[in-house]
């Protein structure tokens, strides 16, 4: 594999002046393409190796060389480390939002919500344009921080930028703890429309539909994620809770039975098992 030691100049070429070799020596950012490569092919420890070269080199000052740094520390889950990484290269350039981002996203993870949310803020002031990220990350710090109205605002700003599963999950998730089903629904209708595929999205509707009484539209909503995924057990309870309160029995327990091979334990699920049994009046059965 490809080293990287060609790519190191020995010698310049006649023709060019000597402030250009001077201007080519001193950059900082030559090396760059190389530890991403590095990165990306995953040579970690040659790309670590890399990094702290274009470090000292740069004493301190190249910005891509943190930022790299951050990435892998982030992967390797050394948060603190990660972020002290990303906090240097918003020293280095204060102005960047995507090194803002990337201290707010260590801050989320870290648990550290007031702090995130502050940062994801001043990301957002200083984007040139809208970005769906910064939406979607400073609603899940304003839900975590339980400031429903402030989740739900970025939330739905993230939808209209982005809509895509992880959004509109997010947004059901706030309007479900808002109390607002109405809404939740209205939303998971478009969710699916959007996401025919999403499998949690087919499933959040249809519980949605059965908490609000909507049998029908859970029913049509469960059987499509069955017919997509068919040991969805969350689906497959749903769906025999469905059936069940509908007196068809072996159909409830077709689903159950086969529920009951990913979730054994499930105390809720041996009860309706055991429901469903009594109401067939096999009184043996259950005891």
């Amino acid at each position: 594999m490809m080293n990287g030691k060609q790519f190191f100049p020995k010698t310049a070429d006649k023709n060019h002046s000597s402030s250009e070799m001077v201007n080519n020596f001193q950059s900082l950012e030559r090396y760059n393409w190389l530890m991403h490569m590095f990165h990306v092919n995953g040579e970690i420890d040659r790309c670590k190796e890399l990094i702290k070269k274009e470090i000292a080199r740069s004493n301190g000052k190249n910005e891509v060389a943190f930022y790299k740094q951050g990435e892998i520390l982030k992967e390797e889950g050394k948060l603190q480390e990660a972020l002290e990484s990303f906090q240097t290269c918003l020293k280095l350039n204060p102005e960047s939002v995507d090194n803002m981002k990337e201290v707010a996203k260590c801050l989320l993870e870290m648990k550290r919500y007031k702090l995130a949310a502050d940062v994801y803020l001043q990301a957002e002031r200083n984007s040139k344009s809208s970005d769906w990220q910064i939406y979607f990350y400073s609603a899940q710090c304003h839900l975590k921080l339980g400031d429903i109205p402030k989740a739900k605002a970025y939330a739905q700003k993230a939808v209209q930028m982005e809509k895509d599963e992880m959004c509109y999950a997010l947004l059901l998730k706030v309007l479900t703890q808002e109390g607002d089903l109405k809404a939740a629904i209205a939303v998971s209708d478009s969710a699916v429309m959007s996401c025919p595929d999403s499998i949690n999205l087919l499933t959040e509707s249809g519980l949605l539909n059965l908490k609000a009484g909507q049998t029908q539209q859970a029913f049509e909503r469960l059987s499509a994620t069955l017919a997509l995924e068919p040991t969805c057990v969350k689906a497959l309870l749903a769906l025999g809770y469905v059936t069940q309160k509908h007196e068809e029995y072996d159909v409830a327990l077709s689903k159950y039975k086969m529920a009951v091979n990913y979730e054994p334990d499930s105390v809720a699920l041996w009860n309706n098992i055991g429901m469903c049994f009594y109401g067939k009046q096999k009184y043996v059965a259950t005891r």
